[in-house]
């Protein structure tokens, strides 16, 4: 195959495949948006049909109002005199309170008019004197209303009122002198007992449910659907009302008498009625015959509260099917541009990204190219530096080793220096103990002389107590005094009253007897106490001197005790920190005796792992060949081989062409000078000295030598 053996850049290929991403993604988006699109059109559809269902409740929410307003008006009690001026009054106020009312007949049961209102809903004079004269005993609302059959529905409590229309009502254009389209509300009129005595007619212009028209479709406008007709049809489908201003291009709403109670839709399209009556509410699209375009629209049949459903009216509310859908029309021509331009932009974009990025692959190539040359050259010279670093550590051994045997000797002296200390360190702490013994004991001793002190104070505290007996001996001895006073005086007493104080006496002589004997012991015991008193004074002042010499004794011994204690403590720690310096020196030598050991365990190790250097240069030089192949079919893979041989054919003969130019200037002998790696010359010129060298010492193929992406050349070729 002729495409078999070519290889396409992967430029190439990730611009082929982001493009296929990309138009698939705007084909997705595309079907997606159509399917969106489809779906809103639904639902802008169900726009027409919930307007159309609006404006019946609009519309039956009016005809509530009239169907009660005659029944109202015949309520009231005027109709029941004679005043015929006074039923007038009443009728003009309901025409210009309600403004709707072009006429309102009251007629008796005969069918002649009792009276009407003379004024229009503005107030102007009417010309109801047209119809004064006339007879409505055969016209179908009063036969209607005469005979009760009314417009009624039970259900909806809607009983009582003749409906009809709307049509153009004779009576009405008869008193105005101009078409009058209007809707008929009959009821009768029923005196206090409740017989009927007249008809109420209510002529309402057909306006209220025009402007209803009017108001739906301004709102329509405001919801952006500005081309919509609203039709109002009858139960047989006719068109009772019309409101299309964009196609009559008037506002206002003009009364089409050609259309109105005369054109049929539903016979124009009895299938499309037949759906109609079947469904109540729906979308229809059709063909509209006058605007000769395609129409969507929305209808529903009248079915309210207030509403009477037997009478069958119909909204349908059309509109333009281009003009409703435009917004979406335009929203998906403007989507499909955007995807395809946003699609085209991104190609564009990945172009120039993927671009910039094979060639920066390119340069990282040739860079990794240049370095795998480098790695050649670093290679030989790492051969040569490992043969001299070989014999530096062959000295390095030998010279390691006598510092190992001199750093065991000085190991060995600091070890018999530990011993020593050790010992010394021994006969202080020997010392410290006793001198310590001594302290504790002088401590007790000064401990004993605090108790003997103690017992001074006790001994003093007992002279104290002597004392204050002494005292209260002498308080004994004043009452024994006073007792042999007070026997005396009882003696007295008694010798004065004779034998009746004989036995008295006796007490008293008994009692001044044991006062003497009191008085006797307490001064005896007062005499023991100061003998005691003095005694305890001598010995507490014998023991009180003797304590205080042995206290300074003792205080001077235990402050000399310390004094040597803390001077042995010194020596100790002079000694501990010289045995602590010692260890330290021991463990930092030997720590220099292991490194040296491992020194020359290293250095034997760089002598053999300089060998293997050597080795391993050899296998680097293979490692750059094979990494120039590996750059070759990176290249082919970023920029195929199509646009790579190209490139290689011109690159292989720059360099034949300057390596034969070289040779000829006898130039080879300074290759090795030339650094390949300074700036753009000078690495062409490496290649071509490469190149010159394979050719002398190893006959290597020319097509080994590759540019690098500095060369001028290359960068022409580059651009293939």
């Amino acid at each position: 195959m002729i495409f078999k053996n070519i290889y396409f850049s992967m430029r190439f290929k990730i611009i082929a495949l982001i493009t296929l991403i990309i138009f698939f993604l705007c084909i997705f988006s595309m079907i997606e948006q159509q399917s969106s699109s489809n779906e809103l059109m639904q639902n802008m559809e169900t726009v027409l049909e919930t307007k159309s269902n609006s404006i019946g409740n609009a519309i039956s929410a009016q005809f509530y109002e009239r169907y009660g307003d005659v029944q109202a008006f015949a309520l009231n009690p005027v109709f029941q005199e004679n005043d015929k001026k006074k039923m007038e009054a009443y009728l003009n106020q309901y025409s210009a309170l309600y403004g709707i009312y072009d006429l309102i007949i009251y007629a008796d049961l005969n069918g002649n008019i009792i009276a009407t209102n003379t004024l229009n809903t503005t107030g102007s004079s009417i010309n109801y004197q047209k119809i004064s004269q006339e007879n409505f005993s055969k016209e179908k609302w009063f036969i209607n209303t005469v005979t009760k059959k009314f417009t009624e529905d039970s259900e909806k409590k809607f009983e009582g009122t003749y409906f009809e229309g709307p049509y153009i009502d004779p009576i009405v254009t008869n008193v105005y002198g101009t078409k009058s389209f209007t809707t008929t509300f009959s009821a009768p009129v029923y005196n206090k007992s409740g017989k009927m005595i007249g008809v109420m007619s209510n002529r309402a212009n057909f306006s209220y449910i025009e402007n209803e028209l009017i108001e739906s479709y301004k709102s329509l406008v405001k919801e952006g659907f500005p081309k919509t007709e609203i039709t109002l049809l009858d139960s047989n489908g006719i068109v009772i009302a019309d409101y299309d201003p964009s196609f009559t291009n008037v506002q206002e709403y003009k009364r089409d008498y050609e259309l109105l109670n005369k054109l049929n839709l539903f016979q124009r399209n009895p299938d499309r009625a037949a759906y109609i009556l079947a469904t109540k509410m729906g979308i229809i699209s059709s063909y509209h015959p006058r605007k000769k375009l395609d129409t969507i629209g929305g209808f529903s049949i009248i079915n309210s509260p207030k509403w009477i459903s037997s009478i069958g009216w119909t909204v349908l509310v059309r509109s333009e099917t281009d003009s409703f859908f435009s917004k979406i029309y335009y929203l998906k021509y403007k989507f499909f541009i955007s995807i395809c331009l946003i699609g085209l932009f991104f190609i564009i974009i990945s172009f120039f990204v993927i671009n910039s990025v094979s060639k920066k692959f390119i340069n990282i190539s040739e860079h990794l190219k240049n370095s795998a040359a480098k790695t050649f050259i670093t290679a030989n010279n790492m051969s040569e530096s490992s043969g001299k670093v070989a014999c530096v550590t062959a000295d390095q051994s030998n010279a390691v080793e006598q510092s190992v045997s001199a750093m065991s000797e000085i190991s060995s002296m600091i070890t018999q220096t530990v011993e020593h200390v050790n010992e010394c360190s021994v006969f202080t702490s020997t010392v410290n103990e006793k001198t310590q013994q001594g302290n504790a004991i002088m401590d007790k001793l000064t401990n004993s002389m605090e108790s003997i002190q103690n017992a001074n104070a006790d001994l003093q505290n007992m002279a104290n107590i002597i004392t204050e007996v002494t005292n209260k001996t002498s308080v004994i001895n004043d009452i024994v005094f006073k007792t042999q006073l007070l026997s005396i005086n009882a003696s007295i007493e008694a010798a004065r009253a004779g034998q009746q104080g004989k036995g008295f006496s006796v007490v008293a002589e008994e009692v001044g007897n044991l006062a003497l004997t009191s008085g006797n012991a307490a001064k005896e015991i007062q005499t023991l106490l100061l003998d005691s008193q003095n005694q305890i004074s001598r010995i507490i002042e014998i023991t009180s001197k003797k304590i205080s010499d042995a206290q300074t004794v003792s205080s001077d011994a235990a402050k000399e005790f310390v004094t040597i204690s803390n001077e042995i403590e010194s020596i100790n720690e002079r000694l501990k920190g010289i045995t602590q310096a010692t260890k330290e020196q021991q463990i930092g030598v030997n720590q220099v005796v292991k490194a040296m050991s491992k020194m020359d365990e290293a250095t034997k190790q760089n002598n053999s792992l300089a060998l293997e250097t050597n080795e391993l240069s050899k296998e680097l030089k293979q490692e750059g060949l094979i990494l120039e192949k590996i750059m070759k079919a990176v290249q082919v893979l970023i920029l195929g081989n199509i646009s790579l041989n190209n490139r290689q054919e011109k690159e292989m003969q720059l360099i034949e062409k300057l390596s034969e130019s070289w040779k000829e200037d006898n130039k080879i002998n300074n290759f090795n000078t030339i650094d390949p790696s300074k700036i753009e010359v000078k690495s062409l010129l490496g290649k071509v000295a490469d190149n010159i060298k394979s050719k002398t010492e190893v006959s290597h193929p020319l097509e080994k030598v590759e540019l690098t992406a500095e060369d001028e050349q290359f960068n022409e070729i580059k651009n293939l």
